[in-house]
């Protein structure tokens, strides 16, 4: 149309000029730069003297000059851009050629690339960035060779490539998806305009001077006036008549003016149609918020109008309408209801519109009716829809409205009808039609309804006649593709149509069998029933029928008459007896019979089945007869006698079956003679049972070999006792598979041998031998074999081998057992020697000849020896033998913790052997047992428990590194024996180290006792000599001269005292201890407050000796031991403190608990010290360390020897720190339990 046209060429022509506009300030600005560059240049070059350069730069002038000029005369931008890039490139390349990678590295690989994607498409663009590209790569490879001089890096000139072919690839991706998103606008574009053209309401757009830009088709259609004048004023060319200056209430000047949308509604003409406009005028912002333009659409809405003054005026009508009327309120709820509503719902008037429209809507269509009120909200005036609405009974109806919007009033009219009964009958329909789809899909044919013409033109047809016929229903209705009456086959065309035209003179049903041509070019047999259907006046409509495919019941029905046919041929030129048995009768039989029987067909005819079966035989045909009928498994095929006519007996070979003939059943039977076959068969058979009487009570196998047919031609039935085969599973084995591997390639060394000989002598007695052999068993097993084989031709002149074979595995395994026991029994006795004669100095050595000798015997890789600690918690690997080439692991296995091994534990634990054939095969759970054996590389082991007296010792292990090692049931019985003599010889071992470490101590307490005594006899004798020489002077009533000199041997007599006191209570103290008599009883104890009342006994002597004594223990601390012997250990430590600590000087006592845990305690003095030559003896049973106190106190060192006693029964140690002339520090550290 010529309307479109122009628009288009309206918009082109803009489109046009601004591209021009675009192109030519583009044009100037590449010019100017590339003079402006150009110019700079030159004056540089013509300061630096470089001619060259300067007449380079002049052309380049001139070039950018002529270029400009041309694009002004010419107009052409594509081939300005063409002779720009030319003219870039061809400076690129000199630049290069001059300066490399300093003098235009940047520009060729960024710039000149964005300038071909800029101007050109992306083809052109990656075709002059190639040759760019190319030149350039030539430049660099031709460098080298000096065909010019080099000014670049190879390695800086290589990244620049890659930058560059980056670039291009990416420069061609990006204008790819720019053409691709200028498409897909464009096809946007078309779409918007074929929407905007198609819309009912007429729409314009106005520019801000009131010009129209823009209208659509509708709008043209109304203003012819549109179609001649573009970008005429609105009010010239959009209205009825034209007027000069702008309407009084123009929308459009109104949303110019305050950027807001206007709607009115007005009388105008649309055509040549008078009616109601509803005109909204809506702005269009720029950047800035301004008003450019307005879009104006101008919707007809005269009928709108009309509904709206009938509802308003027609109240009568209003009440008394049959259909639900109302007035909707934009808020959802209603203004104006009729009674309509109340009568068809059952909600009153006041409960529908105090309440929200949708409380009312069937939750399902909420949303639906929601945005049916959005659309009138948002302007759009003439809706319809359907919903389901709430009923006061509970019920649910189907509503359709139709509604009209007022958006002055914002209120909504409408009509409401109920389509209930409508969507249900609509609903019934379609389950109607669809069960009787169902039905018709699951019909094997199709039905059909058709003219009655020669082609039987369709008009329906299921869908079913595509998998019957290869046509579509479309394909036949209407004789779209082709004629149904085309497809059936020309011979029965005149039948069909006969046959039906018949059964329409009757007003029958026509029924018949005919052929169709299939689309695959096959000929398939239908078989139709079908009726004509008639109207009222008994003309007839229209022909209705069920076709269905019959080719497979057709071809089986010709196959039958065909196989009646050959089976009469048949029967007649049989050589067996064929008859037909009925109703106790014969009906039928064969001349074979007659020959084979002696009966005439007549004679036959007129006999039962007793009068022709043996009486031996009657009821065993008559059960089976039976169990036929009964259509129970059995055999169709067995052997009877039946009595001939001349009265002989004779056995046959029976076989029948029970078959509908005439729809009666009827046995078929055939047969023949086997009296002969039946004799040499039952000769043979007692022959054979001779033979089976034989080879079946033996336990030998007999097996015969045909070497020429290298297979077994017969296995006597006792082969299941010795492999576990039937005599048919052994008779499929080759000579390769009835052997194992080893034994295979020993048989055919041996065979070929014999067979050699065999051959030479024909002696068949000469090739007999007896070899053993190993065969493989049905379950697995392998079994040792004895076979007794010879060499023979059979009757066919073939070689075989006629072989016994029989089981000797009980007697290898007994000689095995035998030579088991002779060789252990060698070894315990050597062992036993071994033991018996070893030095004590050589326990490792004869401990570790002893594990080679049953490493050796066992023939294993690994034997090694554990024993446990005290609590079976820990396990040390004391002594290891390894074979040549396998690893040892006994240093790594020292005080090994029990508890994180969980299998090893649990066996320890159980006291019990432990084997394993398969290393692999030990418990998931056990990760630890896992990564050691994976270690070791362990194949299989067995761990065997040292015990003695019900005690475990340890145990005695086996391992092997290289393969598995099997170990039978008795086996494991002997090497407990093994085990049971390691057990004796580690136990004497044990008590003789105990002994040994018995006898050591007691020479040690020997020696310390008469040490001691020695001490304690001198010590007790001096003074006893003091009290001796007191004691006389008293007898001889000798008189002190003063008071004071009896104070003084007052005095020495209590030190005396006092000295032997200690010595007789510490001397008590250490023969308890050494008794046994004393056990620390140990508990917590507060410290402070135990020196407190330990010291207060001890004070007076402190005082007395004027020393000073401090308490320096932590009040609060506590630490547990036993107090009495604490005491006694203090208190000696504090008396040898006194004896040796100057007056005025000081003692101490200091207690903490340590960072490790131990109860630390100090007892410090000022004295004297301690000689360092007397320091190791100090708590040693020594002559060497007593010495005199500094007040003339005796010291026997046993308080000392005490002291360390009583500190070790705590599992403590107790030292001493001193230096002459300073003083001595006695430390005691005693553990605390946790």
């Amino acid at each position: 149309m010529n309307t479109k046209s122009k628009k288009d060429i309206s918009e082109d022509h803009f489109i046009e000029e601004l591209n021009l506009k675009q192109e030519k300030r583009t044009v100037n600005l590449v010019s100017g730069i590339v003079i402006f560059v150009s110019v700079f240049m030159l004056i540089i070059n013509i300061i630096n003297d470089n001619l060259l350069l300067s007449l380079v730069s002049s052309s380049y002038i001139i070039i950018g000059l002529i270029a400009l000029l041309y694009y002004n005369k010419a107009r052409n931008f594509d081939h300005w851009t063409t002779f720009f890039l030319v003219f870039t490139l061809l400076v690129m390349v000199m630049l290069f050629y001059n300066g490399g990678t300093k003098g235009a590295g940047i520009l060729w690989v960024f710039f000149f690339p964005s300038l071909a994607f800029h101007y050109k498409p992306y083809r052109q663009a990656v075709a002059y960035s190639s040759i760019l590209f190319v030149t350039l790569l030539f430049l660099f490879v031709a460098s080298p060779a000096n065909f010019y001089p080099s000014h670049y890096d190879p390695l800086f000139m290589t990244i620049y490539l890659l930058i560059f072919v980056g670039i291009v690839g990416f420069l061609f991706a990006e204008s790819k998806r720019r053409e691709i998103n200028n498409k897909l606008l464009k096809e946007s574009k078309d779409r918007f305009y074929t929407l905007f053209n198609h819309l009912s309401m007429g729409v314009a757009l106005i520019d801000s001077n009131m010009h129209v830009i823009e209208a659509n088709q509708t709008l043209r259609k109304w203003y012819p006036r549109l179609q001649k004048s573009e970008g005429a004023l609105c009010y010239e060319c959009m209205g009825d008549t034209s007027k000069t200056e702008m309407c009084a209430d123009c929308q459009v000047h109104k949303s110019l003016a305050d950027g807001k949308v206007h709607t009115i509604e007005k009388n105008r003409v649309f055509g040549s149609k008078a009616g109601v406009a509803r005109i909204t005028a809506s702005p269009i912002f720029n950047e800035q918020r301004k008003v450019v333009a307005v879009i104006e659409t101008i919707e007809d809405v005269s009928d709108h109008e009309i509904i709206k003054q009938a509802l308003r005026s027609s109240d009568k009508i209003f009440s008394q309408a049959l259909d639900m009327l109302f007035i909707l309120g934009f808020d959802g709820h209603f203004k104006t209801l009729n009674p309509s509503w109340e009568r068809l719902l059952g909600w009153s008037k006041h409960d529908l519109m105090t309440r929200a429209f949708f409380d009312h809507v069937h939750p399902e269509d909420k949303e639906l009716t929601r945005n049916i009120l959005q659309f009138h909200k948002e302007g759009q005036a003439d809706l319809a829809f359907e919903n389901r609405f709430l009923c006061k009974d509970g019920s649910i109806k189907w509503l359709s409205w139709k509604s009209l919007s007022d958006q002055k009033d914002q209120i909504i009219y409408g009509v409401v009808r109920d389509i209930t009964e409508e969507k249900n009958a609509a609903i019934r329909l379609k389950k109607s039609e669809q069960r009787l789809n169902d039905l018709i899909l699951n019909l094997p044919g199709f039905v059909y309804n058709c003219a009655n013409d020669p082609l039987w033109t369709v008009d329906f047809i299921s869908d079913n006649c595509e998998e019957l016929t290869g046509y579509s229903p479309s394909d036949l209705i209407r004789n779209k593709t082709i004629a149904f009456g085309d497809l059936i086959h020309p011979d029965d065309r005149k039948n069909v149509w006969d046959g039906w035209q018949k059964a329409l003179e009757c007003n029958t049903f026509f029924e018949g069998e005919y052929r169709i041509n299939h689309a695959d070019g096959s000929v398939r047999w239908f078989f139709e029933r079908g009726k004509g259907i008639y109207d009222e006046t008994g003309q007839l409509l229209y022909l209705q029928g069920f076709i269905s495919e019959i080719t497979a019941s057709k071809a089986a029905e010709i196959a039958l008459r065909e196989s009646e046919l050959k089976f009469r041929i048949l029967s007649k030129s049989a050589s067996a007896g064929i008859y037909m048995y009925r109703n106790n009768h014969f009906i039928m039989a064969n001349p074979a019979v007659t020959l084979i029987t002696g009966y005439e067909e007549e004679d036959l005819f007129s006999k039962s089945l007793e009068d022709v079966v043996h009486p031996d035989n009657v009821e065993k045909v008559k059960a089976v007869n039976k169990a036929r009928l009964a259509n129970e498994d059995i055999t169709n095929r067995y052997e009877l006698r039946i009595i001939k006519a001349d009265g002989s007996t004779i056995w046959i070979d029976h076989s029948a079956d029970i078959v509908m003939v005439d729809q009666q059943p009827t046995v078929i039977g055939t047969f023949f003679d086997i009296t002969e076959v039946r004799l040499a068969s039952e000769a043979l058979r007692r022959s054979d049972e001779r033979y089976r009487l034989i080879t079946g009570n033996t336990s030998d196998v007999i097996w015969i070999l045909n070497l020429n047919k290298e297979k077994f031609t017969y296995i006597s039935p006792s082969i299941f006792q010795l492999r576990g085969y039937t005599p048919e599973e052994a008779l499929l084995e080759s000579l390769e598979e009835a052997l194992t591997p080893q034994s295979a390639v020993f048989v055919k060394a041996q065979l070929e041998d014999k067979l050699k000989e065999f051959l030479l002598t024909k002696d068949s007695k000469a090739s007999q031998q007896i070899t053993e052999i190993q065969q493989p068993c049905k379950d697995g097993r392998i079994i040792t074999v004895e076979v007794a084989t010879h060499i023979q031709f059979n009757k066919s002149g073939d070689l075989e081998i006629i072989g016994v074979s029989r089981n000797i595995d009980d007697r290898k395994r007994m000689e095995a057992e035998i030579s088991f026991n002779a060789s252990f029994q060698k070894l315990i006795a050597d062992i036993s020697k071994s033991f018996i004669q070893m030095d004590s100095t050589k326990i490792d050595q004869v401990m570790n000849e002893a594990l080679q000798k049953c490493g050796m015997f066992l023939n294993v890789d690994r034997t090694f020896m554990f024993h446990f600690s005290s609590d079976l918690k820990g396990m040390t690997n004391s002594h290891e033998w390894c074979a040549e080439n396998v690893e040892s692991f006994k240093d790594s296995l020292q005080d090994i913790q029990l508890d994180s091994f969980k299998s090893l534990s649990k066996i320890v634990h159980e006291r019990r052997q432990f084997y394993l054939h398969d290393i692999a095969d030990i418990s998931e759970n056990s990760s630890e047992e896992k990564t050691l054996f994976k270690l070791r590389k362990t194949k299989s082991l067995l761990v065997m428990p040292l015990m003695k007296d019900n005690v475990l010792l340890g145990y005695l292990g086996f391992e092997t590194v290289f393969e598995h090692k099997k170990i039978e049931p008795n086996q494991l019985d002997l090497l407990q024996v093994l085990a049971n003599i390691f057990s004796d010889v580690w136990m004497k071992l044990r008590l003789d180290e105990i002994l040994n470490d018995y006898t050591t101590k007691l020479a040690v307490s020997n020696e310390t006792k008469d040490r001691l005594f020695s001490i304690i006899a001198h010590d007790l004798r001096s003074p006893f000599t003091s009290f001796i020489g007191l004691s006389e002077l008293m007898a001889e009533d000798q008189v002190f001269d003063t008071m004071e000199e009896m104070r003084q041997h007052a005095a020495q007599l209590h030190l005396l005292a006092l000295s032997t006191y200690d010595l007789l209570d510490n001397l008590l103290q250490w023969s308890r201890l050494q008794g046994g008599e004393i056990v620390p009883v140990v508990q917590l104890n507060q410290v402070h407050e135990f020196i407190n009342k330990m010291v207060a006994v001890l004070l007076p002597q402190i005082e007395q000796k004027y020393l000073r004594f401090f308490n320096q223990v932590p009040i609060g601390l506590v630490a547990s031991f036993d107090p009495n012997m604490i005491e006694i250990v203090v208190r000696n430590l504090l008396s040898n403190a006194m004896k040796f600590t100057h007056s005025g000087g000081k003692i101490w006592i200091e207690a903490e608990i340590g960072k490790d845990g131990n109860f630390v305690l100090r007892v410090l003095d000022s004295g004297i010290g301690i000689p360092s030559a007397i320091v190791n003896e100090l708590f040693s049973a020594s002559n060497q360390k007593g010495r005199i106190g500094l007040h003339g106190e005796r010291s026997s060192g046993l308080g000392l020897m005490l002291c360390k006693e009583f500190v070790e029964k705590h599992h403590g140690t107790i030292s001493v720190e001193s230096v002459e002339n300073k003083g001595s520090t006695f430390i005691i550290k005693i553990p605390q339990k946790a």
